[in-house]
Parts: structure tokens; sequence; C-alpha cells
């Protein structure tokens, strides 16, 4: 079973949606349009792998 997606870091917001594609995957807030860390892969990104990221809090940064 897939775990529910934690709130929003930066409003709260409990209404979390998600997307995927082919290869890529995310999630953003409904409340706010905060958007999650995009998922690659080399397959379709399950919506499971795009919750956990959320939950996770762990964005990366890249500088270039």
């Amino acid at each position: 079973m897939t775990e529910k997606p934690k709130p929003c870091p930066f409003c709260g917001g409990e209404k979390i949606d998600t997307e995927s594609g082919i290869d890529t995957g995310w999630a953003w807030c409904l409340s706010c349009n905060a958007t999650g860390p995009e998922i690659s892969s080399r397959e379709i990104v399950s919506r499971g792998k795009i919750i956990e990221a959320w939950n996770s809090r762990r964005y990366g940064l890249r500088i270039d």
C-alpha cells in the first residue's frame, strides 16, 4: 500500500497530487503549487516512489 503524502513543507497543505510519465515523475501541492523532487528513471515512475521522495524532504539542489 502506498503511504500517504506528508503535508506541504511550505504551506502545510494536505492536498498533494502526483504526475508521472514514461521516465519522470513529481509531486505538487494543490494549495500553493510547490513542486516536489522530480524523479528520473528509465521506466515508468510509480506513485509510491514519487510520494516516497516527497515525504523524504531530500530535495536536490543543482547550482551550475
